[in-house]
């Protein structure tokens, strides 16, 4: 299912990928998307980022997910976008 369009040409066309995947399988143990238009609550970033690494290594992943700037309106997955540390962040474990 397409949520969104991009450019296919454009040089960083992997993060679109990876975003429209996060989306067409939704949240799961080792991946959260938040709306988080204008910021988010550091107390709650760091526990996101505690229980989605640990679940990652119990699960022997080498990658999670904690994503800004997507919402689910009335059941309809959509980018809204984000004000929130402008940038990417990828943690490895």
């Amino acid at each position: 299912m397409k949520f969104f369009d991009y450019d296919k040409n454009a040089s960083n066309v992997e993060y679109y990928e990876i975003l429209e995947d996060l989306m067409e399988r939704w949240e799961h143990e080792i991946v959260e998307l938040k709306e988080a238009k204008g910021g988010y609550d550091a107390d709650k970033i760091g526990c996101y980022f505690s229980e989605i690494s640990n679940e990652a290594n119990l699960r022997n992943q080498q990658h999670d997910r904690l994503v800004f700037g997507v919402s689910e309106k009335d059941k309809i997955k959509h980018v809204v976008g984000t004000a929130y540390k402008k940038g990417v962040v990828s943690c490895s474990w």
